[in-house]
């Protein structure tokens, strides 16, 4: 699981509009959050494509907030060494910290790496 700890749409934040801040991608479907005022199902379809400039996320969802093509970028924190990941689209930007709840994954929840 990730925490959304940012998310712009059209350069405005969104962050106070998630019902909850928390984003899952299993083997084809994400969880993403639902947006005040935005219908649409939690349930999403993604894929990764491989360039040489650079990964690229697909996220296909009837929630047009998160519905789209991402750059997909990682950094680690050096404190804790932590992940977080940046999705950059057209319209949407997003940060994601990797939530490690300490216990192992049951392997239904993918790393993105």
């Amino acid at each position: 699981m990730w925490t959304v700890e940012e998310i712009n749409y059209k350069n405005e934040n969104y962050i106070d509009k998630l019902y909850i801040n928390v984003i899952s991608f299993n083997e084809n479907n994400v969880n993403i959050p639902e947006v005040n005022n935005y219908s649409g199902e939690s349930l999403a379809q993604w894929e990764i494509i491989e360039y040489d400039k650079g990964d690229t996320l697909i996220i296909k969802s009837h929630n047009k907030i998160f519905d789209g093509r991402y750059k997909l970028t990682f950094a680690q924190d050096s404190k804790d060494n932590s992940v977080f990941a940046k999705l950059i689209s057209k319209t949407t930007f997003v940060v994601l910290h990797k939530i490690n709840l300490g216990i192992p994954l049951l392997g239904n929840e993918m790393f993105i790496d």
